[in-house]
């Protein structure tokens, strides 16, 4: 995490203030999966990203606690099955945690203090960075995902 603050970060501040960020997510996140016996879980990290994101990009509230559990239920399933995984190593397994969670928290936080402030022009920037990240990693358009009642819904 502290690679990614260095790299996302242009000044010293910037990148002090996006370390202290990924640290609290993961070590807030961290806390919250524990509690539900799922530690340094990749399926976990994905769900937090998945959640956040689709979350951001609709402006939506967030999603219930079963829609969650659900979402992560069905990552648990389908990336133990995915070959591609498999093969990664648990360096990588780490790194692409690490990813997840950080990337949530900047999003997470730049779109709560946002949304705070009032700011529009701000969360217009979150809503494309959540979109872009959406497309970027799971290949998938932003409008195809959203929380319903019944877990996260995707629309063809």
């Amino acid at each position: 995490m502290v690679a990614m603050a260095e790299q996302l970060g242009t000044t010293a501040a910037e990148k002090e203030q996006l370390r202290q960020i990924f640290a609290l997510t993961k070590e807030a996140f961290e806390k919250e999966v524990a509690a539900k016996g799922r530690s340094n879980n990749l399926p976990a990290a994905f769900t937090l990203f998945i959640a956040t994101m689709v979350t951001v990009y609709h402006d939506d509230p967030e999603p219930s606690d079963e829609a969650v559990d659900k979402l992560w239920d069905g990552m648990s399933s389908a990336l133990t099955e995915m070959p591609e995984l498999k093969n990664l190593t648990n360096d990588e397994k780490q790194q692409m945690y690490d990813m997840m969670v950080a990337f949530s928290g900047f999003v997470l936080a730049g779109y709560s203090q946002a949304k705070t402030s009032g700011d529009a022009e701000t969360l217009k920037i979150f809503k494309v960075l959540s979109g872009g990240l959406i497309q970027t990693v799971l290949k998938t358009e932003p409008e195809k995902l959203r929380f319903g009642k019944g877990g996260l819904d995707i629309v063809n």
